[in-house]
Order: C-alpha cells, then sequence, then structure tokens
C-alpha cells in the first residue's frame, strides 16, 4: 500500500502536466488559425466555405473590387456574432481574390460622416431589442455591405442572415463586372399572363435579369434578337400558327425556353379558386415532345397554408400544393434541393417523337399521389385529407421536365405568311423547360421557394450555370421524414423504456463492480479519490 500511495501524487501531477499541454495547445492553435485564417467547416452545405462558383467569379476580375462592410459594433445577440461572421466571409473573398479583393470593416458610429454617407445610398439603420440591466432597450445600428468596382456600386442594405449570403455578396459582384443583366422576354397573348400582372415575379427575379414584355398575337409579331430566354406563362387560348412557328424557332436559335402550362390556373383574388383551362390551349405542346395530361394532382405530401375561417385563421395540409421531395438532383436546375412546392400542378407526360435532345425528368410526385378530374375541380381547403384520399387510385406523376442537346424543328416549312430572316432546321444545343404549373408566377403564390426554383431555371436557360449551385446552397430546408406507426412505436418504446432500462443497467454494472472490489480487498473508488 505505501508504494501505491507515494504513486498517487505523481499521477496526479503528470495528469496536469497533460492538461496543461493540451490547454496550451489549444491556445497555440486557436491564435494560429485567427492569424493565418485557419477554419474547419463542419456545417451542413458548408456555408462558411466559399463555393468554386465565387472563386469562378473572382479569378475572372479584370480590375480590383473593394468590399465595405459597415456593421455597428456591440448589437445584441443573434446579430452581435453577423460582424464576426461578415468579417470572416470577407477575408476569404480577400484571399480567394489574389490581391484583387480588397475588404474593409467600417464601424459607422465612430464617424457622423460615414452614417450621412449611408444615409445618401439609402441604407437603412435596423432596430434590435435587448435586454440591459433588466430593461427591455431599442438599439439602432447597421448591418450593410457595399461592393465597390470601378465607378459602380452594389449595395447589400441588410445583411438578414448567414444563409444565402455568399449567393448576395457573389451575384453583386458577378452584375457589378459582368456586361449587364441577360434579357428575359414574357409572353403575352392567347390567354397567356402577361408581365405586367406578375409584380411579385418581376420584383424578386427583376434584380437578376431584365424583364421585357414580348406580345405574339399580333399578325407581325417577332420575338427581339436580344432575348436570351423566353417564359410563356399559360396559354389559355390555342396559339397562332405564327406564334407556334416563332416558338419553334427560338428554341431552335439555341436559346432557352420555359413553359408553364397545366389543367387550370389559379384565381384567388376572391378566395379559393381555379379557372379551367381548354384541353386545346395546350395541343401546341406537341411541336416540344410534351403533353399535359387531364386532371389537377392532389399529394398526401402536402404543404400547410393558412386559411381564413369564421373562427379565424387555421393551418391545413393542402394536397393540391405539394411537396415535392422525388426530385432529380443530378439535373443543375434542381440539384441541392429538398424540397419544392408546386401550386395546382398538372401532370406531364412525354408526347410524339423526341425530336432530339436529352430527355429528363426534374419533378414527379410522391407514390402516394393521385389525381382529380374536371373541370370543374373541388380544390376545398376545409376537405379533410381523409376524405380527399378515400378511394382514390395512387399514381406518380412527372410535374416538370427538361430537354437539352440537339433538336429538330417540328416544323418542314414556315407556315403560309410566315417570313424569317433566317430559318433553322435543327440546333445542337436545345435547352428546353416545362413545368405543368401555370400558377406558379402567381402573385399570391410566388415566393422565396418559387423564386429559388424559377432563378435556377432562368440561369440554366440562359446557360448561366455558375450560381446555380450557389443559390440551391443557400435553400435551407429540413422537411420531417414521415415515418409508418410501426416505426413510431419502437422509437416510443425506445425513448420511454428502453433509455431508462440502459440508466438502470449501468448503475447496476456499478454496483456489481464496486462489490467486487470490496470481496477482493480492495477499497472503493471514492474512498481512495479522498485520500
Amino acid at each position: 500500500m505505501p508504494a501505491a500511495q507515494d504513486r498517487r501524487p505523481r499521477l496526479r501531477r503528470r495528469a496536469v502536466a497533460v492538461l496543461a499541454l493540451l490547454l496550451a495547445g489549444c491556445l497555440i492553435l486557436a491564435f494560429a488559425a485567427q492569424m493565418v485564417h485557419l477554419r474547419w467547416d463542419m456545417t451542413d452545405g458548408h456555408i462558411h466555405t466559399l463555393s468554386a462558383a465565387t472563386r469562378k467569379v473572382l479569378a475572372q476580375l479584370d480590375e480590383p473590387i473593394m468590399i465595405r462592410a459597415y456593421v455597428t459594433k456591440d448589437l445584441p445577440q443573434p446579430y452581435g456574432r453577423m460582424r464576426r461572421f461578415i468579417e470572416d466571409e470577407l477575408r476569404s473573398y480577400h484571399e480567394a481574390g489574389h490581391g484583387k479583393v480588397g475588404y474593409e470593416m467600417v464601424d459607422p458610429g465612430s464617424d457622423p460622416n460615414v452614417a450621412n454617407a449611408l444615409a445618401a445610398m439609402r441604407i437603412p439603420r435596423v432596430q434590435v431589442q435587448s435586454i440591459e440591466n433588466d430593461k427591455a432597450q431599442i438599439k439602432q445600428g447597421y448591418l450593410a455591405v457595399v461592393a465597390e468596382y470601378l465607378d459602380k456600386k452594389a449595395i447589400i442594405p441588410v445583411v438578414q442572415s448567414e444563409h444565402g449570403f455568399e449567393y448576395l455578396l457573389t451575384s453583386k459582384i458577378k452584375k457589378l463586372t459582368g456586361k449587364g443583366r441577360t434579357k428575359v422576354g414574357v409572353v403575352s397573348g392567347f390567354g397567356a399572363t402577361p408581365l405586367s400582372q406578375l409584380r411579385v415575379f418581376s420584383q424578386l427575379v427583376g434584380d437578376d435579369y431584365q424583364l421585357v414584355s414580348v406580345p405574339l398575337d399580333k399578325p407581325d409579331a417577332t420575338i427581339p434578337g436580344d432575348v436570351r430566354v423566353l417564359v410563356v406563362d399559360g396559354f389559355e387560348q390555342s396559339p397562332s400558327m405564327r406564334a407556334r412557328y416563332l416558338l419553334d424557332q427560338f428554341r431552335m436559335s439555341g436559346r432557352g425556353l420555359l413553359i408553364l402550362a397545366g389543367n387550370a390556373k389559379p384565381d384567388l383574388s376572391a378566395g379559393f379558386k381555379v379557372r379551367p383551362v381548354k384541353p386545346a390551349a395546350e395541343a401546341w405542346l406537341k411541336d416540344m415532345g410534351v403533353a399535359v395530361e387531364p386532371g389537377l394532382v392532389l399529394d398526401t405530401q402536402a404543404t400547410a397554408i393558412t386559411v381564413n375561417t369564421p373562427n379565424g385563421k387555421i393551418y391545413v395540409d393542402y394536397p393540391f400544393i405539394p411537396q415535392i421531395r422525388n426530385i432529380n438532383h443530378k439535373q443543375p436546375v434542381t440539384h441541392g434541393m429538398s424540397v419544392v412546392s408546386l401550386p395546382f400542378v398538372s401532370p406531364l407526360a412525354w408526347a410524339g417523337e423526341a425530336n432530339g435532345g436529352h430527355r429528363q425528368v426534374l419533378l414527379r410526385t410522391s407514390d402516394q399521389a393521385a389525381l382529380q378530374s374536371g373541370p370543374p375541380y373541388d380544390i376545398n381547403p376545409l376537405l379533410p385529407l381523409v376524405r380527399r384520399f378515400t378511394g382514390v387510385t395512387f399514381v406518380a406523376s412527372k410535374l416538370a421536365v427538361a430537354v437539352d442537346g440537339p433538336a429538330r424543328s417540328a416544323f418542314s416549312s414556315p407556315p403560309p405568311g410566315v417570313k424569317l430572316a433566317s430559318v433553322r432546321e435543327k440546333t445542337s444545343d436545345s435547352r428546353l423547360i416545362v413545368v405543368g404549373a401555370p400558377g406558379m408566377l402567381d402573385n399570391y403564390l410566388f415566393n422565396g421557394n418559387s423564386a429559388g426554383l424559377t432563378l435556377n431555371m432562368l440561369d440554366w436557360l440562359a446557360r448561366d450555370d455558375s450560381l446555380i449551385a450557389l443559390r440551391s446552397r443557400s435553400v435551407i430546408q429540413r422537411p420531417l421524414i414521415e415515418v409508418g406507426s410501426a416505426e413510431r412505436a419502437v422509437w416510443k418504446g425506445l425513448w420511454m423504456f428502453g433509455l431508462p432500462l440502459m440508466v438502470g443497467l449501468a448503475g447496476l454494472g456499478r454496483w456489481f463492480y464496486l462489490r467486487r472490489r470490496q470481496a477482493a480487498g480492495m477499497r472503493p473508488v471514492e474512498a481512495e479519490g479522498a485520500e
């Protein structure tokens, strides 16, 4: 026993020395990481690591760019940590820019002239609530970023979240250093929703693209040559042969075509209503090798919506706005997306010959989806899901498709009276997307989820793929995974009985261990530690 007692102080001293060395090593490593900007990004999606798209944009800089972050010090949490995040991100941009990206952190509160300059740029103060000395107080400050390139500026007025910051800043830099925004045309005529009625779409997409109206119902209609992408938002009447031929030749010119087509368009200005679309208005899609099948999709994987009732607002799962998780992650448009919502969507199918090109399905329903026949369509949101799906036949449907690569014209010759400067019989690189949701851009339905998908589609159709993956990475959604009743019972039993049983077994094992030590003539561990 004396020898064992003499050994204990040495073991304690050795343990203290090892602990001190570990602490010193951690401090040295943290200091080195601060000096050389070493970071280990363990976040889901690596939001703190610059993407290849951002590095490519920075590598193409012809002239230096200066990025200034105007962030007020000592803002309460969670805004307080935003300053550190922004500084780390700007340092990463500086390092990836190889001498062409400068950055500066500025506290507007330290200089009244800075606040005046921010007011001139129409950068607002943010108001945040803080608790100090047991009192609620309102503080004002700035969370803005300004990028300067030559004589141009791009402004992020308020950095609202860490998610999406890299996309915002990189897209601003890309616009500053590029040759202007890509021109996107929105078709009007034949019942298609005109650009003038797509107010929310124009607000959310207009910063990235120059939107113009393209009327196709005029006898001398043409499509401007500088339009890179054309959007057809739900024909409700059969387009003329001239319009069909112009759309065909637009695709044959190698430019991108986005078509939204379905059996019903939403009419939500006076409640939950849809306006049926005549099948003849969709027959022209055979020119593109796609067809709209009858019915409206309803899916058990439904999006929760708010409904006004006489007793107040309630939340219901609405099967006519399915939560789509069956996503083609191999296609750039939908790569990285976890869930997509499409309102009042119709099933799609391949029609006729492919006319060349690579066919892909972007979005499908779940296996627990069905079709409601019509018109008319009963879309009452207060009807319970159990009644909706009683006696229905479940069928999975295609909701969005894409075609790219070589393609041939659907016309052997121009229609009578149509004369174009050049006629193309085929193209080596076509890009086409068809979505079965003509209400996707509706002012009441177009939101952040729809905007992300729409921008991805426009980028891909315009052959500007650099920011698609970056934008998708900024959209973080984590839908709950549905499990069956048997699996739920297993998990409930595990947490209710399994965990307490494990704790009890651990205590019983400890008791047996101490009894064995006592039986062997050894003192309890507690007694040894006390000495």
